[in-house]
C-alpha cells in the first residue's frame, strides 16, 4: 500500500501510540461470494 511520505510514520512507539489511542481496523471478509470490508 502506498502511503504518501507526509503520513508515513517511522518510529514503531508513535506508530503503537496511534494506534492505541485512536484504535481503527477494517476487517475483510466475504459474505455470499463477495468481499466485504467493515470498518471497526
Amino acid at each position: 500500500m502506498y502511503i504518501p511520505s507526509h503520513f508515513l510514520i517511522q518510529d514503531d512507539e508513535t506508530l503503537y501510540q496511534v494506534i492505541d489511542e485512536y484504535g481503527f481496523a477494517t476487517l475483510l471478509s466475504q459474505h455470499e461470494g463477495e468481499p466485504t470490508a467493515t470498518c471497526i
